[in-house]
């Protein structure tokens, strides 16, 4: 792996945003909302509801936006969905912190659609930043490197920055969107990955993206 660094990095860079807003938006944010803010829902089956019909939503979504990224082009969708989610987050826990059900149904909306353009392009997107001869591998060490450095710690973050601001949490995920935008922009249209003489000659069949996302569904 020691000549495939740059693809590491690439790979790593390109999904730091999934660890971090998943577990933010869809496993910490149900306790913030039940425990954390001065303005809960009523009830704790609301917020279960919601999270859970959302999470399904979610699932649904992503094979969905992952045959658009088949059309319109993995880069493409994975930088737009990044962004999204990197400008409507910050709005959208603004309105979370209110505690008001319908409001917080429609931002959960707004979110789930956003992560879905994102995530729906990202599988496929992983495997494209590497060689088929260590595709596994480059996947396996990149996935885990953004869950550690982004998904490990999310929940102890939030929860601090939560005291001082309820958009501190939401800020510092629009940044490791804006990280992960910059990451795809540069390395897959600055910088693309050269293949070698000997992956040119390989006849290589097109990565299904959607396919992909029912697999990780």
């Amino acid at each position: 792996m020691q000549s495939h660094l740059r693809d590491v990095a690439a790979a790593t860079g390109g999904c730091v945003l999934w660890p971090a807003v998943f577990y933010m938006w869809f496993m910490w944010l149900p306790t913030y909302q039940c425990e954390l803010t001065d303005h809960p829902l009523p009830g704790k089956a609301t917020e279960f509801l919601l999270n859970c019909g959302f999470l399904l939503v979610l699932s649904c979504l992503l094979p969905i936006f992952g045959r658009l990224a088949d059309m319109w082009g993995l880069s493409l969708l994975t930088c737009v969905g990044a962004l999204a989610v990197a400008i409507i987050l910050p709005l959208c826990m603004l309105v979370i912190a209110e505690g008001e059900p319908f409001s917080t149904a429609a931002v959960d909306a707004a979110v789930t659609l956003a992560v879905a353009v994102y995530g729906g392009a990202l599988p496929a997107k992983l495997c494209e930043c590497f060689p088929p001869s260590v595709r596994q591998t480059g996947v396996g060490l990149a996935y885990n490197f953004a869950q550690v450095l982004f998904g490990s710690s999310i929940s102890v973050l939030a929860t601090t920055m939560s005291k001082t601001n309820v958009i501190f949490p939401a800020i510092y995920v629009s940044a490791i969107g804006l990280l992960n935008v910059f990451a795809v922009v540069y390395f897959s249209w600055i910088n693309p990955r050269k293949e070698s003489t000997l992956e040119q000659t390989l006849i290589e069949p097109k990565i299904n993206t959607s396919l992909c996302c029912l697999a990780g569904v």
